[in-house]
């Protein structure tokens, strides 16, 4: 109660002190307990909803306190209890010469913010500080915490940047992590897979109406002096009541306009997210599918192969070569060979009588470089993302490097040559490892470009809401299942099938947990005449694209990431549901014309991830054989690359391709809990003569 009073009196003390000299930068929402600001003078004031934030002040939450700031980019911001936040600059506007600044400081406690438009194109232009990292964003909902001397991070909607003295992480978008912590400001940031508890703890103040009635009220001489303005930012005030939501059309895929959102329709334990859906018009959705976004809603993924040259893989050929008699022991080369974010070092140390021995030879030291994953018991080597091969012209032959990647610039780099004169020159030169452009042979060689382009993934993570004609899927182009936790964030894509399309459901794969019908799968048979429908832009019907292809999807429950722990290898296949240019029809476990087998080896301390998959029709004499490796993304999978063959009994060819999936609760015989994982693939002979795609589920 002194501690109160002493607030009071020097609020009281100073308040002709606060000017406003300092920008205005945005107004308190919520102000719960004892919240006051000290600005650039050094003067304090309390803070209470409608409240001014200026340029210069430092927030100051007590115990069981909370603030909640909108700023004037549209930024949202909630200060959790015990807390500081200096905000040092907090620029911007329109104009396009105006240079956006975020620059604050978290000196202790924590807060949960939603970025706003300020410091969007430009990394440099947002960075908030703390004891021990500093953070800049790229348009994000994310959160820190500082806990026992610990700076905690989480992000999850976007992605951010953690730096210090040690070097720096990216968490969320395509990282392997979206949680971090900092020790110091000398200690290395560790990436987590698992949210830290102190990130676990909700917010103490919903932004729902019933909340923000319950905070402090103002008097009427107060409210008298509120401008329309500032009465625009009452929660209360966010939506315009109707009494009527248009529906969507499904089969004809243009739903109409939706003029307002019912505020009924918002489920009232939305965190801070509500305020953005004052915006948020979209045209591609009900009110009621917003609804069931908002509330959090069944997640999965769809497999849409619309891309019809498939997917890639890169070759990579060297100059024709005829030396290999001039490795010996007497004369060792070395040389490393690079692509993307590995690097292999190579060791050629004795003399090699056939083309395919130094080209197994040189596969074995690569794959002897990429360690193993999965359970001490039962490891599995991790696939290797080069493959080289020898190809015999007449009487001389040409190393072929195999590179699998996911970007069209990737190249594979061959440098760092060591090795004896004149006899090393003549090796390199006559294996076509060296350009000879230099006598030295010591500058970087790549083999050039990817001769075939780059591939999208197979499996499109998002959720899934109920439609007219069948399920509606969305998504974000971060593809995180994680999006919506904290309340609505508008879709980057809404896929609608066509209503006149086959629509196929298949049985749920039920003894994944003792009989419970947790897996929900189908297969939508879209055609030119009956396409589906991909809408990306929420203010325009007009702007979409149709997918004539047809496509799996899947909806299953995540496993909790308390539970994603230890390392682990699945490799009993529960059911499965694939086709392939081979066939006119779905296949599946039981169909007696083909079998799936696969395998995943895990290790969640690292994030990484190895598996195999193959789909054999032994009736009709064709097959496919895969290895994929990737990483892991709380609980999905994301797979870098998969690699492999598609053979008959007459001709072997190059395949390529992406495994990807989520893990999801099981069981084991017994009945014991344990983790299952429902995966999707999408595959391609580098050819485009043959594919396949499909799903499955592993225990």
């Amino acid at each position: 109660m002194k501690i109160a009073t002493w607030h009071l009196f020097i609020a009281a003390l100073f308040i002709g002190l606060t000017t406003s000299a300092w920008a205005n930068i945005g107004k308190i929402i919520i102000a719960k307990g004892e919240t006051y600001a000290i600005d650039a003078g050094n003067n304090y004031r309390l803070l209470q909803r409608r409240s001014d934030v200026l340029e210069g002040d430092t927030l100051v939450t007590g115990k069981d306190s909370e603030l909640h700031i909108r700023f004037n980019d549209n930024a949202i911001l909630a200060l959790r209890a015990n807390s500081q936040l200096k905000i040092n600059d907090y620029s911007g506007g329109p104009d396009p010469q105006a240079q956006d600044k975020v620059f604050m400081k978290l000196l202790t406690g924590g807060f949960r913010t939603i970025t706003g438009s300020f410091g969007k194109s430009n990394r440099d232009a947002y960075q908030i500080k703390t004891p021990n990292a500093s953070i800049g964003v790229r348009g994000t909902n994310y959160e820190a915490v500082l806990s026992d001397s610990s700076l905690l991070v989480g992000v999850y909607h976007g992605g951010i940047w953690v730096q210090n003295n040690t070097g720096e992480i990216f968490l969320g978008l395509d990282s392997s992590f979206s949680f971090a912590q900092v020790n110091s400001v000398n200690d290395v940031v560790k990436g987590l897979v698992e949210a830290p508890e102190e990130l676990s703890k909700p917010l103490s103040t919903s932004l729902s109406p019933a909340a923000a009635e319950s905070t402090t009220p103002l008097s009427d001489e107060e409210s008298a002096k509120l401008t329309e303005e500032d009465d625009s930012l009452l929660v209360e005030n966010l939506f315009e009541p109707t009494t009527t939501a248009p529906e969507v059309n499904q089969a004809a895929g243009t739903p109409e306009t939706i003029q307002t959102l019912l505020i009924n329709s918002i489920s009232s334990d939305v965190q801070e997210t509500i305020t953005t859906l004052a915006d948020e018009v979209d045209m591609r959705l009900t009110s009621k599918q917003i609804a069931a976004l908002t509330a959090g809603t069944d997640v999965g993924f769809v497999i849409v192969n619309d891309d019809p040259r498939g997917y890639r893989i890169a070759n990579y050929e060297l100059a024709e070569f005829n030396g290999i008699d001039k490795i010996d022991s007497n004369n060792i080369v070395t040389f490393d060979i690079s692509l993307a974010h590995q690097t292999f070092t190579i060791t050629l140390d004795s003399s090699y009588t056939d083309p395919n021995m130094l080209a197994a030879d040189i596969n074995s030291q690569i794959k002897a470089q990429m360690g193993f994953v999965g359970p001490a018991s039962n490891q599995m080597q991790i696939a290797p993302a080069i493959d080289v091969t020898a190809v015999m012209n007449g009487g001389a032959a040409h190393l072929v490097f195999k590179g699998f990647v996911d970007e069209p610039d990737q190249a594979i780099v061959i440098d760092n040559f060591t090795g004896g004169l004149p006899e090393f020159l003549a090796t390199v030169y006559g294996l076509g490892l060296c350009d000879g452009t230099t006598i030295s042979c010591t500058a970087s060689f790549s083999a050039g470009e990817n001769t075939q382009g780059d591939y999208p993934s197979a499996t499109h993570f998002g959720y899934f809401v109920p439609g007219e004609n069948g399920p509606v899927f969305v998504n974000y182009n971060n593809e995180s299942i994680t999006a919506l936790n904290f309340g609505y964030i508008e879709p980057d894509n809404v896929f609608h099938g066509n209503g006149t399309a086959t629509l196929t459901y298949f049985n749920s794969a039920n003894s994944m947990t003792n009989g419970e019908n947790q897996i929900e799968w189908g297969y939508w048979e879209s055609n030119a005449s009956n396409p589906a429908i991909l809408y990306q832009n929420a203010k325009n019907q007009s702007d979409f694209e149709e997918i004539d292809t047809p496509f799996f999807f899947v909806s299953a429950p995540p496993i909790e990431k308390a539970d994603l722990v230890g390392a682990m290898r699945l490799t009993t296949v529960v059911d499965w549901h694939a086709t392939s240019s081979n066939i006119n029809s779905v296949l599946g476990a039981g169909s007696g014309t083909a079998d799936l087998t696969a395998t995943l080896a895990v290790d969640f301390s690292t994030a990484q991830a190895t598996g195999s998959l193959a789909l054999q029709n032994s009736v009709e004499d064709w097959g496919w054989d895969m290895q994929y490796s990737g990483k892991i993304k709380n609980a999905q999978f994301f797979s870098d690359y998969g690699w492999g063959s598609y053979s008959t009994s007459s001709t072997t060819l190059d395949a390529v391709g992406h495994v990807d999936g989520m893990f999801t609760p099981a069981q084991d015989s017994i009945g014991n809990p344990t983790i299952g994982f429902v995966g999707g693939f999408g595959l391609q002979t580098t050819d485009d003569s043959q594919w396949a795609q499909g799903v499955f589920v592993l225990k």
